[in-house]
């Protein structure tokens, strides 16, 4: 079972999924369900995650969109990416699904897709959402796919504005959505990893592990505190004039002290990244024949 969801803002695009896959009735299995990649010298990096009840077909589509489909471009030329993903779903259905007698029991196909070019690109990401052969730019402030995808649109259509929101209030949505699905679902794993792609800028990653992931998670129980305090004070017509001014004043006081805690949070986590940013530097300049990869931190 899979929860994988996708959302925009102004300041870029959010991929978060779950991490756990049931084999057969009875094995589950952690993993991984967010592939991304970047060909050498391609101006363009890629993510791709797919929702489907066999497991088997699931690594299979990853897999042929990667390496026999993404693999191919060097120049981000998103029309051309469309229409190659868009064949290489036919020829996928035409060999696995169309022949099935049982349509029934046919396996449903949907992949949530980034396309990320670089800053020198001058072109913004692209979020596609495919369903069977039909592959479809999300103009939608959010999309979602798998089992927990209805309760993750409820869960996002109150948190996600039309305009989009911002860096730190994607990130936070997406850590929240995956802890309140993860918890009301069966099936449906802890998250994992966040993948942020920011619109001309770099690929970012909130790892599951990180210190700023934890503390965002964390927070979930005072937002929602905070939260039915609101619904409370907005619908409680029968409080007079004088408690009403107090509760305004109590709860106003209640939302500073969480956007100051969540302040924090991005505030150490943007200094620990300049801190490695700098170590890495250094590093670089007194390794000058190491490659990044073997960078040790």
């Amino acid at each position: 079972m899979t929860l994988v969801a996708g959302f925009t803002g102004r300041d870029g695009i959010v991929l978060c999924a779950d991490n756990e896959s049931l084999y057969g009735d009875y094995s589950k299995k952690r993993v991984e369900k967010i592939k991304w990649g970047r060909k050498n010298r391609a101006d363009f990096s890629y993510a791709i995650a797919a929702a489907t009840d066999s497991e088997e077909y699931v690594q299979m589509v990853e897999s042929d969109l990667q390496f026999g489909v993404m693999e191919r471009f060097e120049v981000y030329e998103p029309e051309k990416i469309h229409e190659a993903i868009k064949r290489y779903l036919h020829e996928f259905h035409l060999q696995h699904v169309w022949p099935r007698t049982d349509s029934a029991a046919a396996p449903r196909i949907h992949t949530l897709i980034v396309l990320h070019p670089d800053s020198s690109a001058r072109a913004y990401p692209l979020l596609l959402h495919t369903t069977e052969t039909a592959v479809n730019i999300v103009h939608d402030p959010y999309c979602c796919i798998g089992v927990g995808a209805h309760l993750a649109n409820f869960i996002l259509g109150r948190l996600v504005p039309n305009h989009g929101g911002r860096k730190a209030h994607l990130l936070s949505t997406a850590v929240y959505l995956l802890k309140q699905v993860h918890e009301n679902i069966t099936g449906i794993g802890p998250g994992t990893d966040v993948y942020y792609f920011e619109n001309k800028g770099p690929m970012e990653i909130l790892r599951e592990d990180s210190e700023q992931f934890k503390a965002i998670r964390d927070r979930s129980e005072p937002l929602d505190q905070a939260w039915g305090n609101i619904f409370e004070f907005m619908t409680d017509v029968s409080a007079s004039h004088w408690d009403e001014e107090e509760n305004f004043i109590e709860l106003s006081q209640e939302i500073k002290e969480q956007r100051s805690a969540m302040r924090e949070i991005f505030r150490k986590a943007q200094e620990q990244q300049e801190q490695t940013k700098n170590k890495m530097e250094e590093y670089r300049r007194a390794h000058p024949k190491m490659g990044t990869d073997d960078i040790p931190f």
